[in-house]
């Protein structure tokens, strides 16, 4: 998972009252491995950006996509309007 990402997520969390401190310790305790953005993402992802933007994805959407893109990796999501994104990623949707 992009740190990237994983910001945007404890964000939103934290908006709802929930401590970021402690989500942080539960995403340790799952093991999910978390990925320092770097110039080839924030290149990737810029070019990804500009190419869905008018889908309604974010630049943080995009980090997803670049770092997926990067490891030869599938997109897990639960959002539905990534499913329209045909930029060569493979996205499933989770829910």
């Amino acid at each position: 998972m992009s740190a990237v990402n994983l910001a945007e997520v404890l964000s939103q969390l934290a908006q709802r009252g929930l401590d970021p401190e402690r989500l942080t310790e539960l995403v340790q305790r799952l093991d999910i491995e978390v990925v320092s953005a770097d110039l080839s993402q924030a290149a990737g992802a810029a070019g990804l950006h500009a190419a869905t933007r008018s889908q309604g994805l974010a630049l943080a959407d995009c980090f997803c996509l670049a770092l997926a893109r990067q490891r030869q990796a599938e997109v897990l999501t639960a959002d539905r309007a990534w499913l329209a994104v045909k930029v060569g990623i493979p996205v499933t949707l989770i829910r």
